[in-house]
């Protein structure tokens, strides 16, 4: 027997829709609903990448050695702990000074892990003040986001029920039990940056939080908010 369907009712809204399918067969009537939940929240752990370099453009003459340990204790004065610094490498370049010379140029790259704006500030006042040959944004993420990703698809879930749940009471039905759940993303992963805050103590480059050149400039940098979002497609029976 040619199975017949037939559309009942579709709906387009927010992002959204519903849809309530009847079927000439054994799976019964059922509707389908997609929702959408967002988060926003700031990036708890921040990654700066810090070069120190012995005579470069920043002007520091001290040896690496030396300029690391001011470094430190220097975090250590802002309360920023020294395991939160780790040394990437290490190495010495040289560079042409003259047709007939050259000069050796050593330097140390390391990654520090920031919290939040204000150790971001304190932190490039401090690059400032030991004149830091670079430092640039490196990478930006949530400690948390696993589970905060878990907790916005649970707010999609539920806002899709309550969606379909509006829709059969008005055509005087109840709803069943959900026989599909997936996920409907409409961004890879479900996470991306949005428009974030200025924090004083960087230059506004995009990416780019502080060279050596721009140290007597009052500069910003921008930190982007996470914008966790889940879009989910549940499938319900109809009583």
């Amino acid at each position: 027997m040619k199975k017949v369907l037939l559309v009942v009712l579709a709906l387009v809204a927010n992002g959204a829709f519903g849809q309530i399918t009847e079927q000439a067969n054994a799976s019964g009537s059922y509707i389908e609903v997609v929702a959408t939940a967002t988060e926003t929240v700031l990036p708890d752990k921040i990654l700066i990448e810090v070069t120190l370099k012995e005579n470069g453009k920043s002007g520091a003459k001290e040896p690496i050695s030396s300029q690391e340990k001011n470094l430190i204790k220097g975090l250590d004065s802002l309360n920023i702990p020294p395991n939160r610094l780790s040394k990437e490498g290490a190495k010495t370049n040289s560079v042409q000074v003259n047709w007939f010379k050259e000069k050796q140029i050593s330097q140390a790259v390391y990654i520090l892990e920031l919290k939040n704006s204000q150790e971001i500030s304190t932190a490039f006042t401090l690059f400032q003040k030991l004149k830091v040959e670079h430092a640039i944004l490196y990478e930006s993420t949530h400690t948390q986001l696993d589970s905060l990703q878990e907790e916005v698809e649970v707010k999609a879930i539920i806002a899709a029920k309550n969606k379909a749940k509006r829709l059969v009471q008005a055509l005087d039905s109840d709803l069943g039990k959900p026989i599909l759940i997936t996920q409907n993303e409409p961004r890879e992963n479900g996470i991306y940056f949005i428009d974030g805050v200025k924090v004083r103590g960087s230059v506004q480059i995009p990416s780019i939080a502080y060279e050596a050149p721009f140290i007597d400039q009052d500069p910003y940098i921008e930190i982007q908010k996470l914008k966790i979002e889940a879009s989910i497609l549940v499938r319900f029976e109809i009583k």
